[in-house]
């Protein structure tokens, strides 16, 4: 479940920011096997063919009632952009897929308890200036931006995606191009750092606002 101090989930052709950090700042991926993982838990949710578990019974599938449109996997955080497509299935989603990866996570690294602090954070985007730069905002979380495997950035350049993912109709519905977009990373990039020289970034929450600010 979502933490109460957010907006409502259930909005049919939301858009939402999911935001998960692990309690007390712990890791929440230690390794790359960490983050393969929870990517092959995301497929499993959202991939068009229904898996099975060890007993022969189907998995939860949410094909066509959320879609992802952007991920980030940092060390102690993740960044999700989810498109609802109908009523209340990103709390279900959500669910299944930290429930899932906790039980995986405290399995491999021997640990018990809750995962992330207060469940995860879901914010909904109500324009499509700030849909585009928070998909920058994500991308942009890892130093090494542009060679960091465990973002979507790669898709959003113009590589094949995965059947799980919607980077294609994120940028059909903000009608951008790879290349333009990758400017448009670069030009997000140079506004950062401006912002850092004037003391006005005090979170990357708030970069998004600001920038949000300037006519596209």
């Amino acid at each position: 479940m979502p933490s109460r101090n957010i907006e409502r989930v259930d909005l049919a052709g939301g858009f939402y920011h999911i935001y998960g950090r692990g309690a007390a700042r712990r890791l929440i991926f230690v390794h790359d096997d960490d983050r393969q993982a929870f990517l092959d838990l995301v497929e499993r949710y959202l991939v068009a063919k229904t898996g099975y578990d060890a007993n022969g019974d189907p998995y939860p599938s949410f094909r066509g009632k959320v879609e992802l449109m952007a991920y980030c996997l940092m060390g102690t955080h993740f960044h999700l952009l989810i498109h609802q497509v109908e009523s209340g299935y990103i709390s279900e989603f959500m669910k299944s897929l930290i429930g899932s990866y906790t039980r995986y996570f405290n399995r491999k690294h021997q640990s018990r308890g809750a995962l992330l602090e207060s469940r995860y954070r879901a914010s909904l985007i109500k324009e499509e200036p700030y849909l585009v730069n928070l998909t920058r905002y994500i991308h942009l979380n890892p130093d090494y931006y542009d060679s960091y495997i465990w973002s979507s950035l790669k898709f959003f350049y113009g590589a094949s995606e995965p059947d799980w993912l919607s980077v294609s109709e994120f940028m059909e519905i903000t009608n951008l191009s790879p290349d333009y977009y990758r400017e448009l990373m670069k030009d997000y990039e140079e506004l950062q750092e401006e912002l850092k020289e004037v003391n006005l970034a005090d979170s990357g929450e708030n970069l998004v606002k600001i920038e949000n600010k300037t006519p596209f």
